[in-house]
């Protein structure tokens, strides 16, 4: 899950299985860095002090790339140059996450193997879904999207979260409706979702017999 919101960028790898009749949410990693809307206008805004009078408030609103770019009269290389240190920095924080369950927590899981025929379910890619009102923008999301053409050891699958049955607010659109998500998560209780399992009590996976070392739990340079 990565959730962009106005200040901070949210990210977790977790599992969802049954066990004895409960749900349970072991948590593998997680991340919160303040790499959020505000601060990516922030960063525009110390980069383009000259080209753009006034500088950016970082509580504008986040135009997307087109609009941006017509606005302050950019062209849209200028602008992937001025966001290109940011953009590492958010794409980063995903890459740490997804090489730390694969090298500690799961080095064995079907979503880290190249597609096979006999095992449709290898090389899809992580499940993954991305929310908060940041990620319905033009810059978070082609970055996380671009993680579904990624090497398989750093692949995402998105997926659609369905809108909540019980929530109808007639004045959104069906795509805006992944801005409710986080929200109407923490309404819930969280003893009538299941139990969560810290990532400090998550065990790493043990060595096995066949296992020299942590030879394949490597994630090479060519996985970036």
């Amino acid at each position: 899950m990565v959730d962009v919101g106005g200040g901070t960028l949210d990210v977790a790898v977790f599992n969802i299985h049954e066990h004895q009749g409960q749900l349970l949410f072991p948590v593998f990693a997680r991340k919160v860095r303040p790499l959020g809307t505000r601060y990516l206008m922030k960063s525009r805004s110390n980069k383009l002090p000259k080209i753009l009078p006034g500088g950016i408030s970082p509580f504008d609103d986040l135009p997307n790339e087109e609009v941006f770019c017509k606005k302050f009269g950019l062209s849209e290389a200028e602008l992937e140059s001025v966001d290109a240190q940011f953009r590492k920095s958010v794409e980063d924080v995903v890459v740490e996450q997804l090489r730390f369950t694969k090298v500690r927590r799961v080095p064995k899981a079907p979503q880290w193997f190249p597609s096979s025929p006999r095992a449709p379910e290898y090389g899809q890619g992580l499940p993954s879904f991305f929310c908060g009102g940041g990620a319905l923008s033009t810059f978070y999301s082609s970055l996380l999207n671009g993680f579904e053409r990624k090497d398989t050891a750093l692949k995402l699958k998105p997926l659609k979260l369905p809108a909540p049955e019980d929530i109808e607010p007639a004045y959104l659109a069906a795509s805006e409706y992944e801005r409710l998500n986080v929200a109407y998560g923490l309404s819930l209780d969280p003893f009538d979702i299941g139990k969560i399992k810290r990532m400090s009590d998550v065990p790493d996976a043990p060595l096995t017999a066949t296992e020299s070392g942590v030879r394949d739990r490597y994630v090479s340079k060519d996985h970036v």
